[in-house]
This record gives structure tokens, C-alpha cells and sequence, in this order.
């Protein structure tokens, strides 16, 4: 039998202490990655919360659309699906995916949106342009119409303001406060001669 030395009595005692020694790193180990797991648990908790946001905030897009199903000239197809009602209780995946969708559905709508409403601009610019031009032409008339049948010679812009207030009042424009009311034919022949205008035989 071979005895031992002290040395090797202490090389075997060291030997015996390394599995206690791991176990000693490991459990080391276990606690530093305790508040890491609580951290991850956390940051899990808030992007639930989040989908659940994202959640919602599709529920009220389908919503949004389906109430506005006709844009311009365009008319659109429901949108709605049963999973909108309950998306918020879903995966966070299932989630996602619905609010890409929605997101795409957006996207289309407003790019039509844009297009209508350019359209309306040129068609209002269109109008626009029209209307001062036919304004332009009213003017011209009624200062044609002032001068020629209502006010006389050369109107001046009161002067056709009062001719319009006096047509609102349902009264006769007299230019100077002068009228001549009668016709040559509705005169009788002694109010003609009386005026100097008959012929003398």
C-alpha cells in the first residue's frame, strides 16, 4: 500500500473543494441574472401595452373607413373584420400583422384622398376663373346698360350704386332729378303744338 505524503493529502483536500467552489459561481451567477430576467419581464409588459395601444387605435381606423366609404368619385369595400373587435385580446403578433394591414389601407385611401381633392382644386380654380371672368362681363354690361337705358352719358360708379338701391326699393332712376315721362305719341296734338314741336302749315 503506498502512503501518502502530506502533499498529496493537500492536493486531494484542494480537489474536493472545486465542485463546492462551482457552486459557489454558479448560485453567483444565478443572482446576477435575476434583476435581468425581472427587466425583461418588464420591458414584455410594456410592449404588450403598446400592442394593446396599437390595438385599439386599428379598431378605430376600420372604423374611421368604413363610416367613410365613398371619397370623391370613389367608392370603397368594407374594411371591418370580426378580429378588429377583439384584436387587443390577441398575440402581439396577430397585432402587428392586422396594423400593417391597416396601415396599407390607410396608405390607399389617403393617396386617393390627395388626388380627389387636387382635382377639386383645379376644378374650383376652373370655376373661379370663370366666374371673374363672367363678373367682368356683367360689369361691362351693366355699365353699358346704366349709360345707354337707366342713368345716361358716362354713369359714375354712385351713380349706378344709387340705380341699384333705387331697382332693390322698386323706384325710377332720374338722373339730376329730371324725368320725361311721356312719348311723342302719347301727347296730344295741342300739348305737341303747346311744346313747340308741331309743324306750323
Amino acid at each position: 500500500m503506498t502512503h501518502s505524503t502530506r502533499f498529496n493529502y493537500r492536493a486531494k483536500a484542494q480537489k474536493r473543494e472545486i465542485p463546492r467552489d462551482r457552486a459557489v459561481e454558479t448560485r453567483d451567477a444565478l443572482l446576477e441574472i435575476e434583476p435581468q430576467v425581472g427587466l425583461q419581464i418588464d420591458a414584455l409588459t410594456g410592449i404588450q401595452e403598446k400592442a394593446m395601444d396599437v390595438a385599439r387605435l386599428v379598431t378605430h381606423g376600420s372604423t374611421f373607413l368604413d363610416e367613410n366609404l365613398s371619397v370623391g368619385r370613389h367608392t370603397f369595400d368594407a374594411v371591418k373584420i370580426p378580429a378588429d373587435a377583439v384584436l387587443a385580446d390577441l398575440p402581439i403578433k396577430k397585432i402587428l400583422t392586422r396594423a400593417s394591414q391597416m396601415i396599407s389601407l390607410l396608405g390607399q385611401r389617403l393617396e386617393v384622398a390627395l388626388s380627389e381633392l387636387q382635382s377639386s382644386e383645379a376644378a374650383l380654380n376652373d370655376i373661379i376663373s370663370h366666374a371673374e371672368l363672367a363678373s367682368r362681363v356683367t360689369a361691362s354690361v351693366q355699365h353699358a346698360l346704366a349709360s345707354t337705358e337707366f342713368v345716361g352719358h358716362r354713369p359714375r360708379s354712385v351713380e349706378i350704386r344709387d340705380l341699384e338701391q333705387n331697382y332693390k326699393d322698386g323706384v325710377e332712376y332720374n338722373r339730376h332729378n329730371v324725368s320725361v315721362d311721356s312719348d311723342i305719341e302719347d301727347e296730344s296734338d295741342e300739348e305737341y303744338e303747346a311744346n313747340g314741336t308741331a309743324e306750323t302749315t
